[in-house]
Formats: structure tokens, sequence, C-alpha cells
């Protein structure tokens, strides 16, 4: 039997849990075309959109770990299909799916979540103690279940399975939010679009750093006689170096020696260790790393030594006759591109502080945006295309433009969610309390305060609101006299949970305010309010112009953990929003603003950008020595207005980025029972 398991997020509780979303009998398999035939047998069964073939389902599932679909389709045909007796033990709060007696195979199963395994006699898998995750996604009676998942639960399961409702594949698909995005085709073939109104995506901030760049040194082409002045074929010199590159690091021994050989001449003049020059110019998060491949061909000894090779594998004398062919020639790059390189480093290096500043684990997503601001305003700390004009107003306008930019980027206009969740992710990160809390007002933090507990729902909030709706059902029966003895307990706490999500439907502004209405019923406004004094009262002081470095070195994670025991709901909200660090895989996906995270030039600058920053780089003084009238009119043709500027790496996909990162995993199991290994390849 082969399952096929994916990550997703229970719509009403938020949390990522594991389930089957195929499973299949599997006959004796010897070879990996049968491999490969059976799997395409599941993926048809399956019966979702977009998935005609095992190559369209692998592709349009988002991997992140080494056993997953994605890799038994890609490695399969060239590996063979083994199975294994050795054991594998589904791990302590993993999720698998509980098959009813003669069901069939999209029909009729149970989600459940593992709290315990049993080992036989033989070693091999025997029973497993589980939850079961009802249709409201919340864990209920403990059972015992016999493996494989297909049985029936054990004589003393006092929650029998055929009592239970049951839900098909198609609606376990729709009913979770599953966010299914190849990281290596670039190509969202399938993704469900079941967002949950009240939640919203916030961008990725690396990214957005890029954007609002791209979009500010967005220039049009002028008959001013500036054209000269443009570094002649960036595009093309980065180009070359990234191709040089990327061959010496994929091919065979041959280029691994080379390599080593460059790597030492390097080391030898930088006194450091340098990795390998694997860094593709769209480099999906960082794309930066740009700056470190330049850095190794704008040096003279690591580029006398690449040139010899270039020129022995051009000549045929190492590459073969497999490498014939002028498209398979590598590029050559003389004294005067070498030139041209280093002046392109130089113009983009000041940006990489910035950006590494920003993709730092010790910072999170709440104080990211005032770092960049505080970046952008700050004199001193402004990259050269922000000084370039110095003190001029020319100068003022482009920091202006820059930061308008920037907040339009992280505010739009037509979400009020995105702003409260902002504001309270900023003032719930101590080095920004006090600077969110003088710009923003008490009202304004208090809102955002309150708009995001309304959606994240801490368990204190959570059973408060349960007692009050139990106290209503009391209280309905008293006034009845006594009538309302049939009323069904549960069915109240339905009514209440209805009532509890529904308000999901209602704009930010309509939840605020009933929010603020019960909150001041039971007293937990008040609360928070008086954490709010306390913690404005231990929040450091900070500096605009330093907030960058204080950021670092004051972590809203370190600063909870000392803090939070006096500050129950603003600790809650701090951990709900803090938890994601703003440089990890997660928060990509939690916060990006498109699905698709690996297409090639989102969000970054690409070459033909890089001319912009190069332009003012290298014409500092010119524009220095300029009129005022002048150095405005070369802005406005140049760089134009970033108002009306659209930028094209700024678009981005429709597609709701989901709350959970999705991985998919195949395990496969023998006739007898046990479980076994994952297929080679996979």
């Amino acid at each position: 039997m082969v399952a096929v398991c994916a990550d997703m997020v229970n719509p009403l509780t938020f949390e990522v849990v594991s389930a089957v979303i195929a499973c299949k009998e599997m006959s004796s398999i010897k070879t990996s075309s049968g491999l490969a035939d059976f799997l395409k047998e599941i993926v048809c069964d399956m019966d979702v959109d977009g998935w005609t073939s095992l190559e369209s389902a692998a592709s349009s599932i988002t991997t992140d770990s080494a056993p997953n679909m994605l890799g038994v389709a890609a490695e399969v045909p060239a590996q063979s299909a083994t199975i294994s007796e050795n054991l594998s033990v589904p791990p302590i709060g993993s999720s698998i799916l509980v098959y009813q007696d003669g069901s069939p195979d999209d029909v009729g199963f149970w989600d459940a979540v593992v709290v315990g395994v049993s080992i036989g006699a033989n070693g091999g898998l025997e029973t497993v103690e589980v939850h079961w995750l009802n249709d409201q996604g919340q864990l209920e009676g403990l059972a015992t279940v016999r493996y494989p998942w297909w049985g029936t639960a054990s004589a003393d399961d006092a929650k029998k399975m055929s009592g239970a409702p049951h839900i098909s594949f198609t609606e376990a698909i729709s009913g979770y939010e599953l966010r299914v995005t190849s990281k290596i085709f670039g190509t969202a073939s399938f993704v469900k679009e079941t967002s949950i109104p009240g939640i919203v995506s916030l961008p990725c901030y690396p990214h957005l750093v890029s954007t609002v760049l791209s979009v500010v040194v967005e220039k049009k082409r002028s008959n001013l006689g500036f054209g000269d002045l443009f570094v002649p074929r960036a595009e093309e010199l980065i180009s070359r170096v990234i191709k040089i590159a990327t061959h010496i690091h994929y091919m065979g021994a041959a280029r691994s020696q080379l390599y080593e050989r460059c790597r030492k001449a390097v080391e030898d003049d930088f006194n450091l260790t340098m990795k390998h020059p694997r860094c593709p110019l769209h480099c999906p998060t960082r794309w930066f790393s740009v700056v470190p491949v330049l850095e190794y061909y704008c040096n003279v000894k690591y580029m006398s030594v690449i040139s010899i090779y270039i020129t022995s594998f051009n000549r045929d004398d190492v590459g073969g006759k497999a490498f014939r062919g002028s498209s398979n020639l590598l590029p050559t790059l003389n004294r005067t591109d070498q030139k041209d390189l280093k002046d392109i480093l130089n113009a983009i290096k000041p940006y990489q502080s910035l950006n590494e500043t920003l993709q730092t684990d010790r910072i999170c997503f709440g104080g990211a945006a005032l770092i960049l601001e505080c970046f952008i305003s700050a004199r001193t700390a402004a990259p050269p295309l922000l000084s370039v004009v110095g003190e001029t107003s020319v100068g003022e306008t482009v920091r202006l433009n820059l930061l308008n930019a920037l907040r339009a980027k992280i505010k739009r206009t037509n979400s009020t969610a995105h702003q409260l969740i902002r504001i309270a992710a900023q003032f719930l990160t101590p080095a920004c309390a006090k600077i969110t809390y003088n710009t923003r007002g008490k009202s304004m933090v208090m809102n955002a305060l309150t708009f995001v507990d309304s959606i994240f729902k801490s368990e204190n909030m959570l059973e408060k609101r349960r007692e009050e709706a139990r106290g209503d059902a009391a209280g309905f029966e008293d006034e009845d006299g006594g009538g309302g003895e049939n009323m069904d307990v549960s069915e109240s706490e339905g009514g209440f949970l209805e009532r509890l999500f529904s308000e999901f439907t209602k704009t930010p502004n309509e939840m605020v305010e009933e929010t603020q209405l019960l909150d001041e019923r039971i007293g937990i406004k008040e609360n928070m309010e008086k954490e709010l004094v306390s913690y404005l009262r231990l929040a450091p002081e900070m500096n605009d112009m330093n907030i960058g470095d204080q950021l670092s070195k004051v972590t809203a994670a370190e600063y909870w953990k000392v803090n939070g025991h006096g500050l129950f709901r603003l600790s809650f909200l701090s951990a709900v929003l803090m938890s994601i660090k703003l440089s990890s895989a997660d928060t990509e996906r939690v916060f990006s603003n498109s699905g698709d995270v690996s297409r090639g030039k989102r969000g970054g600058i690409s070459a033909k950008r890089i001319e912009e920053l190069v332009l003012i780089s290298k014409n500092r003084e010119l524009l220095l020595k300029n009129s005022r009238a002048n150095t405005e009119e070369f802005w406005r043709q140049n760089i134009g207005s970033v108002r009306n500027a659209k930028s094209r790496t700024s678009v981005r996909s429709k597609n709701y980025v989901s709350e959970g990162a999705q991985r998919t995993g195949l395990w496969t199991a023998d006739g007898d029972g046990g479980i076994a290994k994952k297929a080679k390849g996979s």
C-alpha cells in the first residue's frame, strides 16, 4: 500500500496537520517504470483539477524535505524501486488517516493525530494510539487503531468509526488551505484559494527592498547625453559571470580540481574562506548573492586562473567532443570587462548590507519596516542611491519617493487588516514599541492589538467566550422557568462556534468594534490597556538613527521570554506574530505576496536595473556639479516619478499564500502490514 501525505492548515485552528491525500494497494513492483506507472494511477484516482499526470502533480506541490513526491517524479525513471523490511514509525504528533473497513479508496477516512505507537514482538508496528480530529478540526476522544490504517478500532475504543461523519478526498483538499507551488518548475498548476476573510498576507521584506529600489531607479532612456555614461552591456557581463560560475560548480572532477585552485587563489588574496560560486543571478530569496560572485571574478588572481581554464575548455582540450559548438563555449572576460564588473559591483554592494541586516535571524518582520524607513531617512546610513545628490532638494525628493514607495508596498490602501497587523507587529517588537506608540497613537495601537487578538483567539479569550456562551444557555433555561431542559448544551456550543467563526466574514472595522464591546463586558480591554502601560515602561528607548543595530541586539523572543509572565495577553500576541523570523522559509510562505516563491525575477533588481545604480554611482560628481534645475531634469528623465512608475517586477501572482508549509512524503507498505522504507530516489 502506498500513501501520499501532505501537510495542511486546519482552517479553524490554524494548526498545521499532516494528512494522507491518497492511498492505494500496491502489488509487487520490481522496476522503476512500474513504480512510476503506479504513482500515475494514484494521481489519476485523486481527480484533482490540474493534476493530469505524475509530473503535473509533483510540480505543483511545494517540497521541502528529502522524502518527497517531487523527488520521486524526478528520479524514479533512473532508479530501481526497492522495498526494504526496515521499520518506519510515524512520529508522535504526526497525523494519519484511518480508513473504515470496506470503504472505498476515496471516502470514509478519519483524520487522527498520533499520540503513541506500539511495536509488536516481531519488531513490526502493531497499533497506533490517536486522537480524532472532528469536523471542526478539534481533537477528540482517544482511540487505538491497528496497523495498517485500514481496519476497525480496537474493542476498547469508545468512539466507533462507523458512527462518525466522513469526508472524501475532494472535501479534504478543498476544506484545507493548500499551498501547492513548485519551487523548481516555477509554475503553480494547482492552487486552492480557500482563504479566510480577515487573515491577510504580509510582504516578504527582503523581496520588498529589492522591489522598492527597482521602482525608485526605474528610468526612461533620455536624450540628454547621459546614455554613454552607463556601463555598457551590464546585463551581458553579469550573465557571462553567472554562466562561468555555474559551469565550474556543476561540472566534473577536473572542474572541481580547477575550482580548488581558484578558491585557493581567492583565499590567499582575501584571507577568508569562500564558498562555491553557486549563485544564480535571479536567486529566489537573496538576489544579492550576485555580489559575492562578482567579487570572485573581479579578483585578478582568481580571474587569471579561470581564464586559463576557459581558454583550454573552448579549445576542446578539456571539454571534449561533447562540448563542441558555439552554444557550449564558455564566455570570456577581458580587462575592460573586469573594470566594468568592478563598477557594477561598487554600485550595488552598498545595498547588500541592508539586505543582510533584514535577513538576520534575530530580526522578526515586525521591526523590518521601521528598519527600512530609518535606513532610508537617515543621511548617514543612506546608500549611494540616496546620497548621490547630497543635501540638495532633489536628494530629499528621492528619499521621500523611496519612503512613499515603501509605505505603499507595505500598507495597501484597500486592506485595513493589513495595516493593523503591521502596527501590532511593530508595537510588539520591543525595540519599536515606543516609536510605534508615539507615531500611531494609543487608539490606533489598541485597535491593532484588539484586531489581531480577535483573529488569533488566545486560549484565555476563547475559554471566556465559551463560558459566556454556556452562561447564556443557562440564563435561557432560568428565564424560561425550566422550559429549556430539552436544550442540548452541545448545540449551544455549536451555535457559539458558528457565531465565533462567522466573524471572519465581517470587515476589520466591524471585528474591532464587536471585539471592543465584548472586551468591555468581560474586562479584557481594561487588562490589555494595563499591560500596554507596563510594556511601554519596560520597553527600551530607541534612536531613529541606529534602530537597525539596536533591533539586532534586542530581540522579541528574548524580551518576551523574560518579561512575558506579567503581560499575558501581549505575550500571547507577540508569540503569534513574532514566532516566524523575517528570513525563514516559513516567512516566505506566510507573509509573501506571491504564490510562487521561485519565480525568476520575483521582487529582485534584474541586471537591466543594475545599470541605473551604476549610472548614479559613476556620475556622482557630475550630478553634484549640475545646477538644481538641470539635476532635477536629469532625475525626472532618467529615474522617472515613483508615483507614475509601473514596476514590472512588482507584478505578483494572485494566488493566496496559505499559512502552512506544504510538504509531501511517499510512504510504502508491504503486503504483511509493515511500513517499508521510502522508495529509492524519493
